[in-house]
């Protein structure tokens, strides 16, 4: 489950694996975190919005009892690693590698072994037809 939260130029990704919830700031900014488990992502451009004031709630996004990993340090760590996993060794494994195990290595099993399975059960069945046949007068 993967969440994204644009708010203000500040895009917050929320990535769910099977136990544990990763936070990714990815603009690198501070995100204020308070003991409710609040992220406050209003900026100092929210006070001269006239729609918005200091305390609109639209500017919070609350979680409940969630690990929360929102340090500088390891977001600028989690920016980085994230980006090149997801951008440059994906693309790897789907462009490079796994086109070359479906295009050559099964373009092999298809010619050669399942080939000769589907012949072997055609001649089979061809059998099977004559032995009926014959059995048919």
């Amino acid at each position: 489950m993967t969440i994204t939260i644009n708010n203000n130029c500040n895009t917050i990704t929320i990535i769910r694996s099977n136990s544990a919830i990763m936070y990714i700031n990815n603009d690198n900014k501070n995100i204020n975190n308070s003991d409710n488990n609040i992220i406050n992502n209003s900026s100092s451009s929210n006070r001269n919005n006239k729609n918005s004031t200091r305390h609109n709630k639209t500017n919070r996004v609350t979680f409940s009892k969630v690990p929360m990993m929102l340090n500088s340090g390891v977001n600028k760590i989690m920016n980085r690693q994230f980006n090149i996993i997801s951008n440059r060794q994906i693309n790897i494994i789907s462009n490079s590698q796994f086109n070359i195990v479906t295009n050559r290595q099964f373009n092999i099993l298809n010619s050669k072994i399942s080939h000769n399975k589907t012949n072997s059960t055609i001649n089979n069945e061809t059998n099977m037809y004559k032995m009926s046949s014959r059995f048919r007068g």
